[in-house]
């Protein structure tokens, strides 16, 4: 059902060039999130802190990088696009090399959080400008690319963690994102072209019931299991917070900072509610599954790392395949296709934790999420996009990625209660069949 008219595309744009500019951009902050996994040792070591406290270099950036998000695809629209993707690329390099120089604990924190808010300011921009730049025609094949450049981003990110750590120091692992940055901002200056803007003003107060109702829910699932009455006063303030929320956008119409004409939109709202699942399933299953290979066999952490690492690496082979596969392939299908194959993969691991099996087995698992993975991501990207107007695409980036952070916070949390009472089958069964829940959520974009 198609509810409005969907972007054209500038004829003129050099694509692939400012596919590559958005890439440089988006790499850091893949690397730069799965590196610091491997050095908390070593940040404990040079910083002389506690493992809790160095947590908090992690949940500072993560709690930026989402909260902002649904503002941050709105000031796409209002200022342009291109010139919210520099200003989060300067804000996160400049950031970057602050981090390297941090002297404490405390410092670092409080520049992950200016770090965190750079990156939250690209990545809508990222989606918005892929959208604007490359018609439904090549779409597809563009987001394959994506989807490979993502893969070897995350798989990369651990092995140069250990590698910077082991022979120079954990500060590298923001300095080097300076050269890349510098070359990023050269390139997006030269090849992304300019977007059209619009007139209207910015929803000041949805900005921040937006910004305190993500980060009531998200600081509540993250603390859902510790005791005590906090989580739960966080999580209703969350829920309350989403509630005024929607209730002022509506009042607004389309001055709103997320107009809810967006969720009229039945590929947007469908592929929103896929994505929330998504991340949910992600993040629940690689927890249980690193910690069978480390608890239960011994297996060093870069060990279990690599035992996970086929489902970047396969993703990455493939997925540029199944992009290309888009111009004739209905990606509702290929979408389906690839959430089954998920499933299969996560049932996988629950038989190999089930019947304590070696911990090389993990690999087949891994394997089959990689093909299913290959075949969702793209495929959810283009479908989400495929029907929305020129002055919501940032507005629908930020909501949509929003859903991924969201998703990704719930399944933790869910994680968490499951280990807490139960196996690490038990918690890969709800990997499993919250990509279920996804799959049926799926059928919504071909009724």
């Amino acid at each position: 059902m198609r509810t409005s008219t969907p972007v054209t595309t500038p004829v003129s744009a050099d694509r692939w060039p400012a596919l590559g500019a958005l890439a440089l951009g988006y790499v850091m902050i893949l690397v730069d999130a799965t590196a610091l996994s491997v050095v908390t040792v070593r940040l404990m070591e040079g910083l002389h802190t506690d493992v809790r406290s160095v947590l908090w270099v992690s949940s500072a950036y993560l709690l930026a990088f989402a909260v902002p998000m649904l503002l941050c695809g709105r000031l796409g629209d209002r200022f342009g696009h291109r010139r919210m993707y520099l200003l989060g690329l300067t804000v996160f390099v400049l950031a970057s090399l602050a981090c390297g120089l941090a002297p404490t604990l405390g410092v670092l924190v409080a520049l992950r959080v200016v770090q965190g808010f750079g990156a939250a300011l690209m990545t809508p921009q990222v989606m918005a400008i892929i959208t604007l730049v490359f018609p439904m025609e090549t779409r597809g094949a563009a987001l394959g690319v994506w989807g490979a450049i993502t893969g070897i981003a995350t798989l990369a990110g651990p092995l140069l963690g250990g590698v910077l750590t082991e022979f120079a120091s954990w500060r590298w692992v923001f300095w080097l994102n300076v050269p890349v940055g510098l070359a990023g901002i050269v390139m997006t200056l030269r090849y992304v072209p300019r977007s059209v803007t619009t007139s209207r003003r910015l929803d000041l107060p949805g900005s921040v019931l937006s910004a305190a109702a993500v980060l009531g829910l998200i600081l509540g699932l993250q603390e859902s299991g510790r005791p005590g009455a906090a989580p739960w006063l966080a999580l209703a303030a969350g829920g309350t917070g989403t509630v005024v929320f929607l209730v002022w956008q509506r009042r607004r119409g389309d001055g709103a900072l997320v107009p809810l004409r967006l969720f009229r939109i039945r590929s947007f709202a469908a592929s929103s509610g896929v994505n929330l699942l998504a991340g949910a399933w992600v993040t629940a299953y690689v927890f249980p599954a690193t910690l069978y290979a480390q608890a239960r066999h011994g297996v060093s952490p870069g060990g279990a790392a690599l035992l996970l690492a086929p489902t970047a690496l396969v993703s990455a082979l493939l997925a540029p395949r199944v992009g290309r596969s888009l111009r004739r392939r209905d990606p509702r299908g290929v979408l389906s296709t690839g959430l089954a194959v998920c499933g299969l993969g996560l049932g996988l691991f629950v038989v190999v934790v089930a019947a304590e099996m070696p911990p090389g087995w993990l690999v087949l698992p891994a394997s089959v999420v990689g093909v299913g993975s290959a075949m969702m991501w793209g495929p959810l990207s283009l479908l989400a996009t495929s029907e929305l107007p020129r002055d919501l695409v940032g507005a629908g980036a930020g909501a949509f990625n929003t859903a991924r952070q969201l998703g990704s916070a719930f399944g933790a949390a869910a994680v968490a209660a499951v280990l807490a009472h139960g196996a690490l089958s038990g918690a890969l069964a709800l990997a499993a069949g919250i990509c279920l829940a996804a799959l049926a959520a799926a059928a919504a974009l071909r009724s």
